[in-house]
């Protein structure tokens, strides 16, 4: 997804991405009325919904630079190890907190993960 480009998840449903930051709003309005009929001695009342299509004004958003990005995953509050997991692992020194992609080759970490099985 561009930044900026506005994706419709629906049909009353818009969605943009904004500074980073995925957002989404509903632009269908329901409006309901209370109507009163008399004819002759019997009088109904029921309820009439209305809905209203909201097309959405948004301005282009600003650049994406980069000395604007967050990094999600290895930033300033990096996800813990425990955010990794995996169905199988090698070995120990190939853990899935090895997956990070800044992960380096140690006595304890092959430098990245690896599956046990791999015949899928």
């Amino acid at each position: 997804m561009k930044p900026g480009e506005i994706i419709s998840e629906g049909p009353c449903k818009q969605c943009q991405c904004v500074d980073n930051f995925y957002s989404c709003h509903d632009n269908c309005m329901v409006t309901e009325e209370d109507i009163t009929k008399q004819d002759r001695p019997m009088v109904f009342h029921e309820k009439i919904t209305t809905q209203v299509y909201l097309t959405p004004s948004v301005s282009p958003p600003p650049l994406c630079t980069e000395d604007r990005y967050i990094y999600l995953i290895q930033g300033d509050d990096p996800l813990p190890n425990s955010a990794f997991s995996a169905s199988s692992v090698l070995s120990a020194s190939f853990a899935p907190k090895y997956a990070r992609l800044d992960s380096k080759i140690t006595e304890k970490s092959g430098g990245s993960w690896a599956p046990q099985y791999t015949n899928q």
